[in-house]
């Protein structure tokens, strides 16, 4: 590290506050912990590669006709074999979201934690707490598959803004509107994703068809969503909303020649803006950065 990187470091390291640390009641343990991967993450920004953030990674998406694909914890967890909440670990989920994480095109966005990467003060505590002491661990998994000097990344959360206290809000929903505004798409999701929602993101598209896949372990019907979508018109925007399927999923579409956007809670989050909920009093499953 040059010394400048050095300095710039140790300035940021005097902003360091123990009281963001942490929840009441204060637990000396943790706070030790969250400062020594607070320090962790401050040294490895001086040297860090850029990620794109939320608005800049939304920019891009909304200018370019790029497909697009998001890696999260969920995710990783399934690359190391372990079985996470509506998706059950196989070696072949693993094979296949290794292979898309290592997809190196300028017309695939591939999503990566720009936490890993960046300031996490914007965070909700529980995420700022969760993301200090495994960002070690994530980074050393996703860098084995990523290769900074061959590609551009951009952040898996740019579906999770509304999590952000630092995003312009209706800035930021409008900008996800402009992507399908009079276009016909196809939603690919579970029977009851829209069951609740009052106020539906998707309603300024030109027309909507939908392929249905199951709500918990969709990759063990991979092969029969995949061929609905492929009975579907090319030209179409596809709108992935099945978790880590959709990963594998708009990969393999983008392959044969069609738009797919990994889109995970952007539906659901635009639905509690428009009804003026405040994400503190949310499932924190969402604040947690569940990137679906």
């Amino acid at each position: 590290m040059s010394l400048r990187k050095l300095f710039r470091n140790i300035k940021l390291l005097s902003h360091i506050d123990l009281r963001s640390h942490t929840h009441e009641p204060i637990d000396l343990a943790q706070v030790y912990d969250n400062l020594f991967y607070e320090i962790s993450d401050a040294v490895k920004n001086g040297d860090s590669h850029t990620v794109c953030g939320i608005m800049e990674s939304l920019d891009f998406l909304i200018k370019s006709k790029a497909s697009m694909v998001r890696f999260g914890d969920g995710e990783i967890s399934l690359m190391c074999g372990d079985s996470i909440p509506f998706q059950s670990a196989s070696p072949l989920i693993a094979t296949r979201l290794k292979q898309v994480l290592s997809a190196c095109d300028k017309n695939l966005m591939v999503g990566i934690p720009s936490v890993l990467y960046k300031d996490k003060s914007c965070l909700q505590p529980y995420a700022r707490d969760f993301w200090r002491n495994n960002g070690n661990k994530y980074r050393n998994i996703l860098e084995q598959y990523i290769n900074f000097d061959k590609n551009t990344y951009y952040a898996a959360e740019m579906t999770l803004g509304f999590a952000n206290r630092g995003i312009d809000k209706k800035a930021y929903f409008s900008g996800f509107r402009k992507i399908w505004n009079k276009k016909d798409i196809v939603i690919v999701c579970g029977k009851t994703v829209f069951d609740k929602i009052t106020h539906n993101i998707f309603d300024n598209a030109n027309s909507v068809e939908y392929v249905y896949a199951p709500s918990s372990d969709a990759f063990a019907k991979y092969d029969e969503i995949f061929n609905d979508c492929m009975k579907c018109a090319k030209n179409k925007i596809f709108v992935v909303i099945c978790g880590p399927t959709a990963k594998i999923l708009c990969y393999d579409l983008f392959l044969n020649g069609r738009r797919a956007l990994d889109v995970g809670h952007i539906a659901k989050s635009y639905d509690w803006y428009m009804n003026h909920r405040e994400i503190d009093t949310l499932d924190s499953g969402i604040a947690f950065f569940a990137p679906d």
